[in-house]
């Protein structure tokens, strides 16, 4: 057991006493697995969503998965522009032709959606490609990546999805866990490994480094939950935490935040437990503090595909972090936007520094009024799960700018 040089988050910190959430689901979260999520930064929960083993619910998460894709593929073309400068509307000759509107998940019948979605995954595929060519041909070292590929929100296009990422369950359990007597919906998301999809590793990172909002110490975490069985000794890829490091303010102090990949691979092996669940059947999760790191192997091409859906939840007192234009860095720590299409929907709504009170972030768990009304809780992929909102639209869209780039 390594040495965690680390203070211990006291209990008499937190929102709210164990005492005050004694009425949650105890017999999914005990007190001792309250003080151990606070003290390393994550935890396993066995069965926590049994439900994830009805084949209905996994049908409408598959096609609730197949509707957010589609916009990957649009924002992927944004973030090539503002991140490496390429620019794939020029290589419309070589890569063939699209169309933005293709990508419309509002009106685009289910049965399309794979075709489309494909399509784009290939042109994108060949503007990497050519931009990746012209800068060996120019000497250059630079290379061309994507953002990491994930559907976000699905929750917004299916109302069983909805249902169970806003309920009464998830959000009692996120309360206990972070002590908090208000909890809301921050985002959900899919993760797939396959060689249908971009299997690659996931990097080491902390979430809330792509998340707009100050949330304070303990105020963000999330559920990741597998849709098949996954084991550590068959290789497969689950998620791999730096036990504790959530509580470690010294490491982001002392250490560059642009550190090579692999110098922080070393520097966090060094510093932390590297653990994992072990073993993951459909049902259980595992949950993770917004400032734990983590990362992920590919999944192995001797293993089934590998998909998860992952569920955040925020406090209700996050606040918006203010925008500073024209800068790459947040008070000297960066602020990654490579998840700007998970927020643009309702960032723009909010003033910096005001509350997250917003119809697309819905209260899913109130301590102080049990008897509160969710009445944000139904999906509604007219309108929510399009590119505009309905608050949106009764407003001008003001522009942000993130590390000197639109949104």
């Amino acid at each position: 057991m390594k040495s965690l040089h680390l203070f211990f988050y006291p209990l008499y910190l937190c929102t709210i006493s164990l005492e005050a959430v004694a009425s949650l689901d105890t017999a999914v979260v005990s007190e001792g697995d309250v003080i151990n999520f606070l003290h390393r930064g994550w935890l396993t929960i066995r069965n926590l969503l049994p439900d994830l083993s009805d084949a209905s619910i996994t049908r409408n998460i598959y096609e609730a998965e197949a509707r957010a894709r589609l916009k990957y593929v649009p924002a992927t073309f944004k973030w090539l522009n503002d991140v490496h400068g390429v620019n794939c509307d020029g290589f419309k000759e070589r890569c063939g032709h699209w169309n933005f509107d293709d990508f419309n998940a509002t009106y685009l019948p289910t049965s399309a959606v794979h075709q489309v979605t494909d399509k784009g995954m290939r042109y994108l595929d060949c503007c990497m490609l050519v931009a990746n060519a012209k800068y060996r041909g120019d000497g250059s070292d630079k290379t061309v990546g994507f953002p990491y590929y994930q559907s976000l929100n699905p929750h917004r296009w299916n109302d069983a999805v909805h249902k169970l990422a806003t309920s009464k369950r998830m959000g009692s359990v996120a309360a206990r866990l972070l002590q908090d007597p208000q909890i809301r919906l921050y985002q959900t998301a899919i993760f797939q490994k396959s060689n249908r999809t971009l299997n690659q590793e996931t990097g080491w990172h902390q979430d809330l480094n792509m998340v707009p909002l100050d949330t304070g110490f303990n105020g963000y975490l999330t559920f990741w939950c597998p849709l098949t069985p996954l084991s550590a000794q068959l290789n497969d890829s689950l998620v791999v935490f730096a036990t504790g490091s959530h509580r470690d303010v010294s490491f982001l102090h002392w250490f560059p935040s642009d550190m090579r990949y692999e110098q922080r691979k070393m520097i966090l092996s060094d510093r932390y437990d590297i653990s994992s669940a072990g073993s993951l059947e459909v049902g259980d999760c595992t949950v993770h503090h917004g400032w734990t790191w983590h990362t992920a192997r590919v999944q192995p091409n001797t293993r089934p595909p590998r998909m998860a859906i992952a569920f955040s939840y925020v406090s209700n007192t996050a606040r918006v972090l203010p925008d500073l234009p024209g800068n790459t860095t947040r008070h000297h720590r960066p602020f990654t936007y490579e998840d700007a299409v998970s927020y643009e929907d309702w960032l723009p709504d909010l003033e910096p520094m005001t509350n997250i009170n917003h119809p697309l972030l819905p209260l899913v768990y109130d301590e102080r009024n049990p008897s509160y009304l969710q009445y944000e809780t139904k999906s509604n992929s007219t309108s929510y799960g399009s590119v505009t909102s309905k608050t949106r639209v009764k407003k001008k869209m003001k522009k942000l700018k993130f590390g000197g780039s639109e949104l």
